[in-house]
């Protein structure tokens, strides 16, 4: 969740501007890569926003032709192969030794279940979440990209997914909240529409929020390390002349009221 912040606050940000918005998943692994299932590279039509799905291999061609691979509007599974040390051709200089699966999709702002809204509501409230992606299907109805979610406050949220296998998934996602661990399972279809499903469910943690009561000078460094681990981050001082956004530029929040105010933040 490092940079799903920073991911989080450019989304909103170019949602407010119209354009048009691609998000890169890495979705699956085999064998070592720098970036693990959930890792997340957000990119408008001309230019990477945030995040990253490698350490810089593979981004280049995620821009180049990601959204050339989703132009009929549907998802996209591009798989980088890089066990055939054949870097030179690739022209990606690799510097690892697996099999990296990207799922390429659009974001329109009406999206029936975005996934980076989910995070940010999890975030908001402080409740911890489960969102169930699909990443391979060969079953008719079952589309590549559908989505089930479910948040410890109740939310319930499902797209492409319904019936027997939303109630397996379902459960799964009852798991996942409680375990906090994201894993991949795959379910097997039985009657007419046999098939198999493979889902990657993500373990949504928002967060720790730190309340940092006063605003002395060893305030400021606190604050600092803090916001470098992504905490949500609070100042609580009832002196406003110290608790300023100039001296405490990196906080999420400034309270300077009193105790209740910062229980109730």
């Amino acid at each position: 969740m490092s940079d799903m912040k920073s991911i989080l606050r450019a989304a909103e940000a170019v949602h407010q501007t119209g354009a048009p918005v691609l998000l890169a998943t890495v979705v699956r692994v085999r064998g070592s890569a720098y970036r693990r299932p959930g890792a997340r590279m957000l990119m408008t039509d001309d230019r990477w926003v945030a995040g990253s799905v490698s350490g810089g291999c593979l981004e280049g061609d995620v821009m180049k032709r990601g959204w050339w691979r989703t132009r009929g509007g549907a998802p996209a599974l591009v798989t980088y192969d890089s066990t055939a040390h054949d870097d030179v051709a690739w022209g990606m200089g690799l510097g690892c030794d697996g099999v990296v699966d990207v799922l390429l999709e659009r974001l329109p702002s009406d999206a029936t279940l975005d996934p980076l809204a989910f995070f940010a509501r999890c975030f908001e409230s402080q409740v911890r979440g489960a969102l169930a992606t699909v990443i391979a299907s060969d079953v008719v109805g079952i589309p590549l990209g559908a989505r089930l979610a479910v948040s410890e406050a109740g939310e319930a949220l499902a797209r492409g997914v319904t019936g027997v296998i939303a109630e397996r998934i379902g459960d799964d996602c009852a798991q996942v909240l409680a375990s906090g661990v994201t894993t991949t399972c795959t379910y097997e279809m039985g009657g007419g529409s046999g098939g198999l499903v493979e889902v990657l469910i993500e373990a949504v943690r928002p967060p720790p929020r730190l309340f940092v009561f006063g605003t002395a000078h060893d305030a400021v460094p606190v604050v600092t390390l803090a916001r470098a681990l992504s905490w949500d981050v609070a100042i609580c001082d009832s002196q406003s002349r110290f608790a300023t956004r100039e001296r405490f530029a990196m906080a999420d929040q400034i309270c300077t009221a009193g105790l209740d105010d910062a229980s109730n933040a």
